[in-house]
């Protein structure tokens, strides 16, 4: 009787945990625009819906230009874009000044 009591507190427990995981894949995105400019020296990304990661929620996602796959990054997101289909983004929980940061980037 115990082992139950114990193992329905760990389940109810379990459930109690809030839904946004600091680091995370949101898949099938849809990508509303992509923007490249000075204003603000940056390359983001508008999402359909915001990304939530308990410490910022947006739905504008800031690639870094200085990450060594920023450049294939990008060119899978133009052509996803360009080609009216979705996305799957990967952020590791860091906020950025104007949104969530875009760590990683596949097509599903």
């Amino acid at each position: 009787m115990m082992r139950c009591y114990c193992f329905f507190i760990l389940i109810v427990a379990s459930g109690s945990v809030s839904a946004a995981a600091p680091s995370a894949w949101y898949n099938q995105t849809t990508l509303t625009y992509v923007y490249s400019g000075h204003a603000g020296n940056r390359v983001a990304i508008k999402v359909s819906s915001p990304i939530d990661i308990g410490t910022c929620s947006s739905d504008e996602m800031e690639l870094d230009q200085n990450n060594p796959f920023f450049k294939s990054m990008f060119a899978m997101i133009m052509a996803a874009y360009a080609a009216g289909k979705t996305i799957s983004v990967y952020t590791d929980g860091a906020c950025t000044v104007r949104g969530v940061a875009l760590k990683d980037v596949r097509l599903p």
